[in-house]
């Protein structure tokens, strides 16, 4: 996404420079700042391979601690911003919701049958998100909110293998009082050399913590640390992990720390939210 958005913005300036003032061609595209964007551009394009993997010692511990769970945990704290003119220094200031209890029920036998199933979109097929050939190791991963106060929310089915490649994602309006699931549902295929990301869902009517950096091929910094979790059922507690920081696909910066025993990202934050992995692990 970045490498795209480099190159159409170089050809931007180029279009523009020539329609403004007479320039000879070649001077323009040997300037080094030009040729450095380029090669960025380039690098960019060539690491968005659908088989490169993701950094060595992060990717082994949770693909096999992600193997071994069924279920788990997230408390995502939503962002919110107003705007007090009686503030001694006004501007918009930012400060968290109340929290929201994320479930996630990760199904390896049923083989993403759901997923694969054709959509009928007012009159349009709509191709599966999970082809056939693929269902013998896809898992899909069911998130519903628990304990929400709000009557809307979404329900969403990631699809992907055991080693985090997203196939896509589908999502249904979700009546949390209730627990019934509206049937019309609305999908999204995914690039599987992209990290799934909750801007996905942006248009929908509530966040869900949905990102994953472990494919994150515009990563600004990856380095094994020592992590404080500071909010969630596990405040305070310490550990050992990485710290992931990158542009998503839709070009949102993105935070998060994974402990090296855990299966999914411990903490995230991100525009919208800020999610810490809950203690609550399913074997």
């Amino acid at each position: 996404m970045r490498a795209v958005w480099a190159l159409a913005v170089l050809g931007l300036v180029g279009c523009a420079t020539q329609s403004r003032v007479e320039v000879a061609p070649m001077a323009s595209v040997e300037a080094p700042a030009y040729r450095a964007a380029v090669d960025q551009a380039f690098a960019d394009l060539e690491a968005r391979t659908e088989g490169r993997a993701p950094a060595g010692s992060l990717a082994a511990a949770a693909v096999q601690n992600f193997s071994r769970t069924q279920s788990f945990e997230v408390v995502a704290y939503p962002k919110t911003a107003s705007f007090d003119r009686r503030d001694r220094a006004p501007g918009l200031k930012k400060k968290l919701g109340e929290p929201v209890t994320f479930r996630y029920q990760i199904d390896r036998q049923g083989r993403c049958a759901i997923g694969a199933r054709e959509l009928n979109v007012n009159g349009r097929t709509i191709a599966p998100l999970v082809r056939a050939d693929q269902l013998a190791t896809c898992v899909q991963i069911e998130i519903k909110p628990v304990g929400s106060t709000k009557h809307d929310n979404q329900y969403v089915r990631v699809f992907m293998t055991p080693d985090y490649r997203v196939y896509g994602v589908s999502y249904h309006d979700l009546n949390s009082k209730t627990g019934n699931v509206k049937s019309r549902r609305t999908t999204v295929k995914w690039d599987q050399s992209e990290p799934l990301s909750s801007d996905s869902l942006t248009l929908s009517k509530q966040f869900v913590p949905l990102d994953l950096p472990i494919y994150a091929t515009n990563a600004v910094k990856a380095s094994t640390t020592q992590i404080k979790i500071a909010k969630g059922s596990r405040t305070g507690e310490t550990c050992s992990g990485w710290k992931i920081r990158y542009h998503n696909t839709f070009g949102s910066f993105v935070k998060a720390d994974w402990c090296e025993s855990d299966p999914w990202p411990t903490v995230v934050e991100t525009d919208r939210y800020i999610a810490y992995l809950s203690k609550k692990v399913g074997g």
